[in-house]
C-alpha cells in the first residue's frame, strides 16, 4: 500500500484503547483499506510492558505521556493539576495500573434512561465478554476474548489485611465484583497475562499488523478532519515535518482521548461557536457539547503508617532487584500491580449501587512543587472516590494551533454532592485503619491527621487534598439531548461519515476504573461502523 496521506475506506485518529479495536475489527474485511494514525510511538519498550513501570516512569515522560495540566479550579482553591494521557501504540492502556473493572448494572442502564439507546447493561455485556479472556478464579469471564484478565499475582500480605477489615465493616469479601454484584472487597483483577501488561496494542494490533490492508502510521499529529460541508472527508497530520491530508472514502473515526477528540473537533470548526471564533476558525457547525460535561473521579487519601516494609522504601533500592527478580522469574509481585486491592463500598445503607471505590496501595507519597515524594516510613494508602461524580468540568481551546494543548477546567467538586460523599469515604478509610484486623500493623494515621476531626475540618481537608484519578471522560457526549455530540451509534451530530469512538462518549462517568468500558466502546462503535458499511 502507499504510504498516508492517499485515499483509504477509514482513517482512525488514535491508537489507544479503542482505536486499537476499531483499527482490527474495520481491517477485517480484506477489501476495506484502513488508515490508523497514533502521535506517540510504537510502545514497545519495557517500561509498557511491566505494569508497575508504567504509572513509575512513562508519568510524565514526553515520549509516553501527553502531559496535560489543568487550569485553576475554583472548586477546589485553585489547585491545578497533571492530567497524563498515554501517547503510543495501546494510547492509556500502555501505561495505566490495568485495574480492571467493568462498572455495575445501574451505570449502564442510567446511560440508557439518559438516551443513550442499546447502552444498557444487559446490551454491554456481550461487548465485555467479547474483550475478555478470563484467567482467574472469580467465574466471572469467558475464556474467548482478547485482553487477558487475571487477578493480581503475589499481593502484598496487607492487600488481604484490608479484605479482612473491609469485612469488620460490613463489605464482603466479593472476589466476582465485576460479574452481577459489584459492592465488595476483592484482589484486583489486571488485564495481564503471567504478569506482563496487555495492552488495547498487545491484544488487537500485534496479531494483525501484517494485514496488508491496514497501515499503522505512528509519530504522525492530525491537526483536524477535513470537512467538505458538513462531511468528513479525511484528515491533514503533521509528519516527518511535513502536513499532508489522507482522504477517506468511507469514515472518519476519532479515537483520540477524551481531551483530543473534542479538541480535534474544534480545530475541524465543529463545536461552540464562540469558542471557535474566538481563535479564528469558521464555524461549520456549531455542537454546543463539544468539550463539555467533562468528568473525573475526585478522591482524597487515607494514609496510615505500619510496621512492616512498604514499596515506597523500594524505589531506587537494592530491595526492587528482589521485585525484579520475582517478575522475572514467577509474573508476580510488587511489579505487576499499583492496587493490589480495591473494594466498592455504600456509605449509605439504602444506596442500590456502591458511591465510593477504594484502591488500597501498600505505599505512601506526597504530592510536593518538586513532583511526587516517596515516604520514608512505611505506609499503606487508602484512596477513596466518588464513582458516579455528579461535578462538570470542561475543556476549550487554547489557540488555534494543533500542536498547543487545550485549556482544561476540571471543576472537581463543583456539585455539593461530591464533596460531601467523599467526605464519608474518608470517613469510611479511617475506620478500615482503626479496625481489628489492622491492629497488629498500624503506628498511626498520617493522613488526615489526628488534627482533622470535625465534618467542617474533613470538609476542609477534602478541598485542599481532592484531586483525580487520572479518569477523564465525556467531553464529546453520547445522548439526544442539547449538550449531545454523538448520537446512540457514535455519530457526531449534524455531520456526515464522521464518529467519535472512546472514552469522551461517556454521558455520565461509570462506578470504576474505566479502561474496561473504553475497550467495550470501541467494539461496540467498530459495530455500529460495519452495520452501517452493509446498510
Amino acid at each position: 500500500m502507499a504510504i498516508a496521506g492517499g485515499t483509504w475506506d477509514y482513517i482512525i485518529v488514535g491508537a489507544g484503547s479503542a482505536g486499537c479495536i476499531v483499527a482490527n475489527r474495520l481491517s477485517a474485511d480484506p477489501s476495506a483499506r484502513v488508515l490508523l494514525f497514533e502521535a506517540g510511538g510504537q510502545a514497545n519498550k519495557l517500561k509498557f510492558k511491566v505494569p508497575a513501570l508504567g504509572p513509575l516512569t512513562c508519568l510524565g515522560d514526553p515520549e509516553a505521556d501527553w502531559n496535560f495540566a489543568t487550569e485553576p479550579d475554583r472548586s477546589r482553591g485553585g489547585r491545578t493539576d497533571f492530567w497524563p494521557r498515554g501517547k503510543g501504540l495501546g494510547g492509556s492502556s500502555a501505561i495505566n495500573g490495568t485495574v480492571y473493572v467493568r462498572g455495575n448494572r445501574g451505570d449502564y442502564d442510567h446511560w440508557r434512561q439518559l438516551g443513550a439507546t442499546g447502552w444498557g447493561y444487559d446490551d454491554l455485556l456481550p461487548f465485555f465478554r467479547r474483550v475478555e479472556k478470563g484467567a482467574e478464579p472469580s467465574g466471572v469471564y469467558e475464556r474467548s476474548g482478547a485482553i487477558s484478565i487475571s487477578e493480581v499475582r503475589g499481593a502484598h500480605p496487607l492487600a488481604k489485611v484490608f479484605l479482612r477489615a473491609m469485612a469488620e465493616l460490613g463489605t464482603p469479601n466479593n472476589p466476582a465484583y465485576n460479574g452481577e454484584q459489584q459492592t465488595g472487597a476483592a484482589l484486583t483483577h489486571v488485564n495481564q497475562a503471567r504478569g506482563w501488561r496487555v495492552s488495547a496494542a498487545r491484544a488487537y494490533l500485534d496479531p494483525i499488523r501484517r494485514r496488508p490492508n491496514l497501515k499503522i502510521v505512528t509519530d504522525a499529529v492530525v491537526r483536524r478532519v477535513v470537512m467538505d460541508g458538513v462531511r468528513a472527508v479525511g484528515v491533514e497530520f503533521d509528519q516527518g515535518g511535513e502536513t499532508q491530508i489522507a482522504r477517506a472514502n468511507g469514515e472518519v473515526v476519532l479515537s483520540a482521548s477524551s481531551i483530543n477528540s473534542p479538541k480535534l473537533l474544534m480545530l475541524s470548526g465543529l463545536g461552540p461557536a464562540e469558542a471557535l471564533s474566538a481563535h479564528g476558525i469558521p464555524v461549520i457547525r456549531e455542537i454546543r457539547g463539544v468539550g463539555r460535561n467533562l468528568q473525573e473521579h475526585v478522591c482524597a487519601h487515607v494514609v496510615g503508617l505500619v510496621n512492616v516494609r512498604t514499596s515506597n522504601l523500594d524505589v531506587g533500592s537494592l530491595s526492587s532487584l528482589r521485585h525484579a527478580a520475582q517478575f522475572a522469574l514467577f509474573g508476580s509481585g510488587a511489579a505487576t500491580y499499583v492496587a493490589p486491592a480495591i473494594a466498592f463500598v455504600k456509605t449509605r445503607r439504602e444506596l442500590d449501587d456502591p458511591d465510593i471505590q477504594f484502591h488500597f496501595g501498600v505505599y505512601g507519597y506526597e504530592f510536593r512543587p518538586e513532583g511526587v515524594r516517596m515516604l520514608d516510613k512505611p505506609a499503606i494508602t487508602l484512596q477513596p472516590n466518588v464513582n458516579r461524580s455528579r461535578s462538570r468540568g470542561h475543556l476549550t481551546l487554547r489557540s488555534s494551533d494543533p500542536h498547543a494543548p487545550p485549556l482544561i477546567q476540571p471543576n472537581m467538586l463543583g456539585d455539593p454532592y461530591d464533596l460531601e460523599t467523599l467526605v464519608e469515604g474518608v470517613k469510611y478509610g479511617r475506620r478500615v485503619l482503626r479496625t481489628k484486623a489492622f491492629a497488629p500493623y498500624l503506628v498511626g494515621e498520617y493522613k488526615p491527621g489526628d488534627a482533622v476531626q470535625s465534618d467542617a475540618e474533613l470538609a476542609e481537608h477534602v478541598r485542599a487534598a481532592a484531586s483525580g484519578v487520572f479518569h477523564p471522560c465525556g467531553t464529546c457526549k453520547m445522548g439526544v439531548d442539547s449538550q449531545a455530540v454523538v448520537d446512540p451509534d457514535l455519530r457526531v451530530v449534524g455531520t456526515e461519515r464522521l464518529r467519535v469512538v472512546d472514552s469522551s462518549i461517556i454521558p455520565q462517568i461509570p462506578s470504576g476504573n474505566i479502561n474496561a468500558i473504553s475497550f467495550v466502546i470501541g467494539e461496540k462503535g467498530a459495530e455500529a461502523i460495519l452495520k452501517a458499511a452493509r446498510a
